[in-house]
């Protein structure tokens, strides 16, 4: 596909394109691939990823990003399956990509609440958990589990009003 439609494609069945954040990440992502492969870094001065995440690790090869091309090319960050060295590409060329997926990991989330209700009532618990999850799921998150946390027997604990 065109860049372009790599991304759109990426963000309507996972996240994005992939970033490449450090050394072993590349080294993992090239020998997958059988020819070269679109990545989320387009030239917007080549500072930001697709996801709009700042760039902090790059691998060009030698003499890349060349912005080279006409000044209505678009350049996009190609990696070479041969060296796993990224080139620069024109956008508007055909090629397979990598999607990024969310890496199961284990985070906690610290929200507050105000309400009138009872908040330790199970169905509202439930009602919030359904919320949080129909909220996450229209934001692109697909792949997460929520749960309460028990702290002293507790999930929810008020905290004491603050003087103005």
């Amino acid at each position: 596909m065109f860049w372009e439609d790599a991304k759109n494609y990426c963000r309507s069945k996972h996240t994005d394109l992939v970033r490449v954040w450090n050394t072993s990440q590349n080294d993992e992502i090239h020998p997958l691939i059988e020819r070269n492969h679109w990545i989320g870094l387009y030239r917007d001065l080549w500072a930001n990823w697709s996801d709009h995440s700042l760039l902090t690790f790059t691998n060009w090869e030698t003499g890349q990003p060349d912005n080279k091309g006409s000044t209505n090319m678009t350049s996009c960050a190609a990696v070479d399956t041969s060296t796993g060295k990224w080139w620069d590409v024109d956008c508007s060329e055909e090629h397979e990509f990598i999607c990024q997926t969310l890496i199961p990991s284990s985070r906690r989330l610290e929200l507050r609440f105000q309400s009138e209700a009872d908040l330790n009532d199970p169905d509202a618990q439930q009602q919030i958990l359904q919320q949080l999850h129909a909220k996450m799921e229209a934001d692109g998150l697909t792949e997460f589990k929520l749960r309460w946390m028990e702290t002293d027997g507790q999930i929810f604990h008020k905290e004491p009003k603050k003087k103005p």
